[in-house]
């Protein structure tokens, strides 16, 4: 059989101290990635709007929605639209 070795003190700090320190590490990165997206405007966080901007939405316009399908050539089945362009008004 092999030898016993004694287990010392410093491995089980390390055993329970590495999971911990990581889970702070990890719980940390919150508030740091936000002050970072603050900064630099990262991620659509470019500060605070201070005032709300009135605009007209024009109903009488017109948006053309074009569908386009293809398949590769190796592919057997077809894929095709019944309208290609849909119009529409916003929203």
């Amino acid at each position: 059989m092999g030898v016993k070795r004694e287990v010392k003190r410093s491995f089980w700090v390390k055993l329970v101290g590495a999971p911990i320190a990581m889970f702070l590490f990890a719980y940390a990165l919150v508030p740091l990635y936000d002050v970072l997206c603050e900064i630099t405007g990262f991620n659509g966080t470019t500060g605070k709007i201070d005032q709300e901007s009135n605009f007209v939405v024009d109903e009488n316009r017109k948006v053309n929605v074009n569908f386009f399908c293809s398949n590769d050539a190796r592919v057997s089945s077809s894929v095709l639209s019944k309208r290609c362009v849909y119009g529409c008004g916003p929203g």
